[in-house]
């Protein structure tokens, strides 16, 4: 079977992940990191690719790129075929270094691309090596907190959105230090994970749904059922914890509910958190399942049960998964607005 062709395009913006086989060290030491980074740099020299934000783990890195000419395939295959023939050397070891193809995610909307610059400042927080991303060596959020980010990191675009971020007459460095450390939202990390291996090429809503009250929040969740998406995995728009704490805090109402049609739910609260998955997070089925602790198939009806019951105009059930859904989605992306 053939590889699914990447989303590319002169001036697009892509999450990149990879991780070494095996799940092997791939910066051992500073000195490797700085190895792979100076590669980074000759694909940015060459105008390959413009890099936004970096974090390099021990076992695997994420980027945030600009794709200014539609070539990050071949920067990335430059980048990472150089820094493996390196580490070989270095190691006396043969053989691949990485664990095959880079994974990577096209960014359509400003808020995904907030998200995933937030998510890569706090991946050494996540692993808890540092407290701060700020003292992460091998981090771009220690560039940008300093007064001298380094002249091959691409500022273009986060220069002025930090700016009406943070407002003030500080140094830029101190501004993007306060903006870094705001921390992220388990569920926003969640979002972009998902994201990061979601398989399809849907529109990205995301600005859209940043802060939208309950009747925009329906009024998408009914378009998508009536285009009937069931037979494929949406575009993640919150992450799983968020809809968790949304549907309990729904749960006394739909505990209480006895008639206006919601007898056709036996269990409202699983049927809601199901149908929730499914739509905001692009859960599978099986996942699902595993969540609510019912039998796949079980699952899938709940699917179709919340569906349904959603595309009632003014019942009560459509009015309570729209502000569930609401919740859901405002707690995954608070941390992409301004303090």
């Amino acid at each position: 079977m053939g590889q699914r062709s990447r989303r590319d395009a002169p001036g697009t913006y892509h999450h990149i992940f990879n991780r070494g086989i095996a799940r092997r060290p791939l910066f051992e030491r500073r000195a490797e990191g700085r190895c792979f980074l100076a590669q980074l740099a000759r694909r940015v020299r060459a105008a390959q690719i413009e890099v936004v934000a970096y974090s390099l783990m021990t076992t695997h890195f994420h980027l945030l790129v600009r794709s200014p000419s539609g070539e990050v395939s071949e920067a990335m295959r430059c980048a990472t075929n150089a820094y493996s023939r390196w580490f070989n050397r270095c190691h006396r070891r043969d053989g691949p270094l990485f664990r095959g193809r880079f994974l990577s995610r096209r960014i359509d909307t400003l808020a995904y691309r907030v998200a995933v610059l937030r998510y890569i400042d706090q991946n050494p927080v996540h692993a808890r090596i540092v407290a701060d991303p700020a003292t992460y060596a091998l981090g771009s959020a220690r560039r940008y907190c300093s007064d001298r980010p380094g002249p091959w990191l691409s500022r273009s675009w986060l220069g002025p959105y930090v700016d009406r971020a943070v407002p003030g007459d500080r140094p830029w460095h101190a501004k993007y230090r306060e903006f870094t450390g705001r921390g992220v939202s388990v569920g926003l990390r969640e979002m972009v994970e998902a994201r990061l291996s979601h398989k399809g090429d849907e529109e990205d809503v995301l600005d859209e749904l940043v802060s939208a009250a309950p009747p925009r929040i329906l009024d998408w969740m009914q378009r998508k059922t009536r285009l009937a998406y069931r037979g494929r995995l949406l575009l993640p728009v919150s992450g799983a914890s968020s809809v968790r704490q949304a549907v309990r805090e729904q749960q006394a109402e739909l505990e209480s509910w006895k008639t206006d049609g919601t007898s056709r739910a036996p269990n409202p609260r699983a049927v809601l958190l199901a149908g929730l998955l499914r739509q905001l997070t692009g859960m599978s089925l099986e996942r699902i399942a595993a969540t609510v602790d019912v039998p796949e198939t079980t699952a899938r009806r709940y699917v179709r049960l919340h569906d349904r019951m959603t595309q009632e105009q003014g019942s009560r059930y459509a009015a309570v998964s729209a502000r569930a859904a609401s919740a859901a989605v405002a707690d995954s992306t608070r941390d992409l607005r301004p303090a």
